[in-house]
């Protein structure tokens, strides 16, 4: 039997973390099938220190595949005998652990080094994998990889020279949502109301989807975008109430910056359309109950691996405004209002050197999509419900169910079988 220890950031509120969990609930799932030739145990490597993810009863679900400190210390020993790793991380982010660079890591090193065999699940938001990479993955002694999406999987088959499997995140289609309102909600009932979800960073582009919301629909005081957003919740909560207000500013810099016709042009008219941030943390159900109060959800990401809120944002029956590139494009559906835009250097991240490109969505592109949208939802609201309702069918029918992901997790681990006695 095949002993797989799953590495990931299963406390971590980040994409990761939630495909990770969500991972290893789809092989709990299907694990009965494959009992008699794999066991999978997982650990636990976190970056964030105050996540109170492990206090949610859905974490209850891979609680007992958890193993401790101390059965880490027996596998690298060689005491529990032979078994593979699964490092579910941004390669460099395996890396730092295998290096010790952080010293509650300090056991990764002998845990990677001692296996029999590493396999990688990981994703890249650029079309090329930095080359730095493949020392890392070799010095990791990685030899099997999967992404989450046939774009992904693409990059680094070409990156490392081999197959790369594509094993895609669960898409959860039955998710819940907080019955309590928000205390805008009353006065934007009959407002259409875009949704965009995010980190606050260059690669997820707010700034264009603002500049093309107000471009669009400058002069409609019945439409409305709500932006959920934060810089890094690993700070503290006064941290984050100042990062939201930082926020809030650069939302106002850039929407008074997008100028209309105005009698005289010394004294632009103000826009009709309006915008509502909410920063800080919300919990998975108040998420939720911001999508499904919405119209439409939309992003002008440069980049995805997968696109998790979007996927869940389909799940939740709504249209989406999104880009026609990356790795979204395995679950969006041409029915929905996709963004033309061009390849472009990778600027203003660190991890994206500029010998790699990001897909830039055009601003009258993003503008005309979402004025169409909202044209729909004027004239022909059951129309514009009915893509959503055919979103969610469509994921429903799709490869991203908890069976289908767990089986896939395992075609994977076959893919990188060693023959053994």
């Amino acid at each position: 039997m095949r002993k797989i220890i799953y590495v990931g950031q299963l406390h971590d509120n980040s994409g990761y973390g939630v495909a990770a969990r969500t991972n290893l609930k789809a092989i709990k799932k299907v694990k009965e099938k494959y009992s008699s030739s794999f066991e999978v145990r997982a650990f636990s490597l976190s970056f964030e220190k105050r996540s109170q993810i492990e206090n949610d009863p859905d974490f209850n679900e891979i609680k007992e595949m958890l193993i401790s400190e101390e059965e880490v210390l027996g596998f690298s020993s060689g005491a529990l005998g032979e078994y593979e790793v699964v490092i579910h991380l941004p390669i460099p982010a395996a890396y730092w652990a295998f290096s010790g660079m952080y010293e509650h890591w300090n056991k990764m090193k002998s845990l990677f080094l001692n296996s029999e065999y590493n396999h990688n699940i990981s994703a890249w938001e650029s079309d090329k994998v930095p080359s730095n990479w493949i020392g890392m993955a070799k010095d990791l002694n990685i030899n099997n990889f999967a992404t989450p999406s046939t774009w992904n999987s693409l990059i680094y088959s070409r990156a490392f020279g081999r197959e790369v499997h594509t094993l895609p995140h669960v898409i959860e289609c039955d998710l819940k949502v907080s019955k309590e309102k928000f205390s805008f909600e009353d006065q934007l009932e009959n407002n259409f109301k875009i949704i965009a979800i995010s980190q606050w960073q260059p690669r997820k582009d707010f700034e264009t989807l603002i500049r093309a919301f107000y471009t669009a629909l400058h002069d409609k005081s019945d439409a409305v975008l709500i932006i959920k957003a934060y810089r890094d919740l690993m700070d503290s909560n006064d941290s984050q109430k100042k990062e939201t207000l930082e926020i809030i500013k650069q939302v106002e810099h850039i929407k008074n910056t997008v100028f209309t016709e105005s009698k005289p042009f010394s004294h632009p008219e103000p826009h009709q359309c309006k915008t509502i941030f909410i920063g800080g943390l919300l919990q998975k159900e108040r998420l939720n109950r911001l999508i499904s109060i919405s119209d439409a959800y939309s992003s002008c990401t440069k980049g995805e691996g997968f696109g998790l809120p979007i996927s869940e944002a389909m799940a939740l029956s709504k249209p989406v405004i999104v880009p026609n590139a990356t790795g979204h494009m395995d679950f969006v559906t041409d029915e929905n209002f996709l963004i033309e835009g061009h390849w472009d250097v990778a600027h203003s991240l660190p991890s994206y050197p500029c010998d790699s490109r990001f897909y830039y969505s055009h601003i009258s592109s993003a503008a005309e999509q979402i004025k169409k949208c909202y044209v729909m939802w004027k004239t022909e609201k059951q129309k514009l419900e009915s893509i959503g309702k055919r979103n969610r069918e469509s994921l429903l029918a799709g490869e991203f169910t908890m069976d289908s992901v767990g089986n896939s997790f395992f075609e994977f681990l076959n893919k990188g079988q060693r023959i053994t006695n």
